[in-house]
């Protein structure tokens, strides 16, 4: 894809850093969205606890409740980093889980795709350009038909909650096994009696997610 040249300038102050002045100078009205590895939001709790109670909650991107992605057991971002995955499990907060049990579902059909190229606005056609190259991918390593999305659906579970569906249970995070380190262990069946205090997705309402994604797509020229 042509990657056109970015047109804002990054933020100089360190991730972490930026976190912690930002919540903390909040009225605890902000929910985090992170879509890779937990490293900077961990750090962040460790550096200022006093944040803890200004996030409001977190929907994030990870996990698995079933198969790996990176390892049988483990998915990418938790993989990374699993003691920070841990902090960030264990801090109390509200937490969203869209696992790739959710994510896998997702996945940008060739209707998707013409829908984005027919608006011919230049970001739609971007996306539907990232979709295409991130195809052969996905059809090749995975065996999917098409390519699925993951980080938008961490996003639209705080725009439209009820386009994934979840299941309040306990999560912990493995970081010692030779074999499952990074895995998200979800007592679904409440095995381990410990407080569920996660909210994780296994379904989603695909119609719905598309038009989202779609329509939010749609309101950049």
């Amino acid at each position: 894809p042509n990657v056109p040249e970015p047109d804002i300038e990054a933020v100089p102050e360190h991730a972490v850093d930026l976190l912690i002045n930002l919540l903390l100078q909040s009225d605890g009205d902000i929910t985090l969205v992170p879509t890779g590895p937990l490293t900077n939001i961990a750090t962040a709790i460790r550096t200022e606890p006093a944040i803890v109670p200004k996030i409001k909650a977190i929907s994030l991107m990870g996990g698995a409740i079933g198969l790996g992605n990176t390892t049988p057991a483990a998915e990418f971002n938790i993989w990374c980093d699993p003691e920070a995955a841990a902090i960030v499990f264990g801090c109390g907060r509200p937490i969203t889980m869209a696992p790739l049990e959710v994510t896998h579902q997702a996945l940008a059909t060739e209707e998707v795709l013409q829908r984005l190229r027919a608006a011919q606005r230049p970001v739609a056609s971007f996306a539907a350009d990232l979709l295409n190259f991130f195809a052969d991918t996905y059809k090749q390593v995975f065996g999917f038909p098409s390519p699925p999305v993951h980080d938008p659906c961490a996003v639209a579970a705080v725009i439209e909650p009820s386009i994934v569906k979840t299941k309040l249970m306990h999560v912990a995070i493995e970081t010692t096994s030779e074999l499952t380190v990074g895995r998200t262990v979800c007592d679904v069946y409440g095995k381990l009696g410990m407080e569920a205090h996660v909210q994780v997705g296994y379904a989603l309402d695909v119609p719905r997610f598309w038009d989202l994604v779609i329509d939010t797509l749609l309101t950049y020229e």
